[in-house]
This record gives C-alpha cells, structure tokens and sequence, in this order.
C-alpha cells in the first residue's frame, strides 16, 4: 500500500475554487434586495460622508417603515423572478462539477468539497444572504449593538448618579421635616406663653390707666398697652410721676421672670423694651 504524501510545510495551500457556469440561469432577487438596489444611489448622492454599512441602515430602516401597498410592486417583480428562474433551471443541464484539489497524491481528487456559510439572515424572506448586502446589513447591526452596549453603559451610571441625588435630596427632606416640627411645637409653646403673660398684663394693670388717654389693657390691645407703658418710662415728666411710681410697685410685686419672657414674645415688635422697661423700673 502506498503512503500518502503529506503537504509539503511552509508551502500555501490554494484557496477552493468553482467553475462558474456562464449558462446558468441568474438567480432571482428578493423584494428587499430590488428596494435597496432602486433606492441605494439615491441616499449616497444625498449622503455622500457616509459608509456603505451607514447607508445600508438607512436602506433598511426605510424598507422596515414602508407600507404594503408601497412593498407590493417589489413584491410582485421577486415573485416573477422567482418563477422565471425556476423554469429556466428546469431546462438547464446540471451544473459543472468543482475543479479538482491541488493536495498532492492520489487521493487528490476525492478531496470534499468546501462547506457553505450557514449563517442564517438576520430577517428571513427580507434580507438576501451571501451577497454583499447581506454582509453589509450584518456590519451595520454589529455597529449599532456597540453603540446601544455604549450607551446602556452610559444611561447606567447616569441612573446610578441621579439615585445618589435622590437619596441626598430625600434625607435633606427628612431633616427639614423634623426641624419644622420642632420650630412649629415651639412657637406652640411660645404662643402659649404669650397668651398667658397677656392675660397676666391685663389682670396686673387692669385698674391703671394710660396717661392722657384712659386706655386700660384687654387681651386685644395688650401689647399696645405695654408699648405706651414702655414710652412712659423711657420718657418720665412731672405729670407721669403718679404712673410711673405705680407700674414700679406693681413690677416689684410680680415675678420679673414672667414679663421678660413675655417681652421676648414681643421681640418682633421692639427688641429692647424688656431690658429698658427693667432698667427703668430698677433706676
């Protein structure tokens, strides 16, 4: 038995090769292949910066957002190809057979013949395979798969930014949520405390009279009334002796706590009238 011949190393093998049968019958187009066919120089003219992928994406996309009515006439003409090649293929004699193997040794010839691309189309009846269209299709999806990867990575890390602001923005909300409560409880207290020393104004000065004017304090007008007292005292005549020496004996008998913290309930009306009104009366 006779050892085969191996290849010979470093020597390049020839690339598998077909006799391409000039008489065959051409093979039929389908309806998207003659769409981008009718419309492809036109986009490049209008396009002229573009790639062959970038212009086969448009092709595509406009082929994908035509109408039936409009797809019909592309339709009909790959239906009539279609049948115009299959009769012509049933007249044809078989195919020429695939030029022999150029692999030394005798068993050359019974070399199998090279597998064809399996790759299936991206939209079957649409997309034509193993044609240039079909691989230029190819690379313009490839392309924008990069491109939406590219930006789903962007649109991550802006989400992941936007939730930091919100977990900021809503923890700053809690904090003034509970500041805001305890400033309202306070002015609660306040308030309170402002409603009793007028009620303790008017109950202590009840039967003391404004100087020239015979105004006695009520739970409206207390804080006037304290204004006038305040006024007096900061500005004493020989005709407000009488007064001034009452409101100092009815000071001397009350609790100076609970009128200092009713003059800083009065704090938006004259911030000094507590220390002043005190200091007179103690001078």
């Amino acid at each position: 038995m006779e050892k085969q011949k191996r290849w010979p190393k470093g020597k390049k093998r020839k690339p598998y090769s077909r006799v391409r049968d000039e008489s065959a019958p051409r093979k039929p187009q389908n309806a998207y292949v003659r769409f981008m066919n009718e419309k492809r120089e036109g986009v490049a003219s209008k396009n002229p910066k573009l790639s062959v992928a970038e212009v086969t994406k448009i092709l595509g996309s406009q082929w994908t957002n035509l109408s039936q009515e409009d797809k019909k006439k592309y339709l009909v003409a790959a239906e009539n190809d279609k049948a115009r090649y299959l009769q012509k293929l049933k007249a044809h004699p078989p195919g020429l057979q695939p030029k022999a193997s150029n692999m030394p040794g005798p068993s050359s010839s019974n070399a199998p013949p090279p597998k064809e691309c399996s790759t299936p189309p991206a939209n079957p009846g649409d997309i034509p395979i193993f044609t240039e269209a079909f691989l230029d299709h190819n690379k313009a999806k490839d392309a924008e798969l990069r491109q939406l990867r590219k930006s789903n990575a962007e649109y991550a890390e802006q989400s992941a930014m936007l939730q930091r602001h919100i977990d900021n923005l809503r923890a700053a909300i809690s904090r003034l949520d509970s500041e805001t409560q305890s400033h309202v409880q306070n002015n609660a207290k306040l308030k309170n405390k402002l409603q009793n020393m007028r009620e303790l104004i008017v109950k202590t000065f009840k039967d003391l009279p404004i100087p020239g004017s015979s105004m006695l304090p009520t739970a409206k007008n207390a804080d006037t009334y304290m204004k006038s007292v305040q006024d007096i005292m900061e500005h004493p005549s020989d005709d407000n002796k009488d007064f001034i020496s009452a409101v100092k004996e009815i000071v001397l008998k009350k609790r100076k706590r609970d009128f200092q913290t009713y003059i800083m309930c009065l704090a938006s009306r004259t911030r000094t009238f507590g220390n002043d009104i005190f200091v007179t009366v103690a001078g």
